[in-house]
């Protein structure tokens, strides 16, 4: 990966950089986001137009707009997402792909930070968009786990 084509943020303490996908592999991720979280992101637009645009005024049900958004999310799809970005990160220098379970094992927060990172990477492009979705991933853990402490999961992340 030629180092001038890859954007670096820490997470968690570590250092990862991501290059970009060829353009038919992101195309590929961006028709499968989309169809994943189109009927979300429509649901929400719709009840938006009948407030006249103003979103804080839409009654919006929340709940099923988040049913909506995962419906088409499978455990298939996430993975050959995190795959094909794997293969384009390096961690503290090193490939991903080698050190993934050890990487994220028991930090799904981290992993799903990174996620939302290489789609920032490779979509940039498109920007409020997938800024969303980005969001959206990164709300999954709430906050970055080096910044919020562990509460409900039970299980230990240090």
């Amino acid at each position: 990966m030629p180092q001038a084509d890859l954007k670096t943020k820490e997470i968690c303490g570590q250092q990862f950089q991501v290059a970009m996908l060829p353009p038919r592999k992101a195309q590929r991720i961006l028709v499968e986001m989309t169809k994943v979280v189109g009927p979300g992101f429509a649901s929400v637009l719709g009840e938006a137009s009948k407030s006249k645009g103003k979103i804080m005024d839409a009654d919006i049900d929340f709940q099923a707009v988040a049913t909506q958004l995962f419906m088409g999310l499978t455990p298939e799809i996430l993975e050959s997402h995190q795959q094909q970005f794997a293969e384009k990160t390096l961690v503290d220098g090193r490939p991903l792909t080698g050190l993934f379970d050890a990487v994220f094992l028991g930090k799904l927060v981290k992993m799903y930070t990174w996620h939302a990172f290489a789609i920032e990477v490779n979509f940039s492009d498109f920007g409020e968009a997938f800024r969303s979705v980005s969001n959206l991933l990164q709300s999954l853990g709430v906050q970055e786990e080096s910044k919020s402490p562990s509460v409900s999961t039970g299980a230990s992340e240090g």
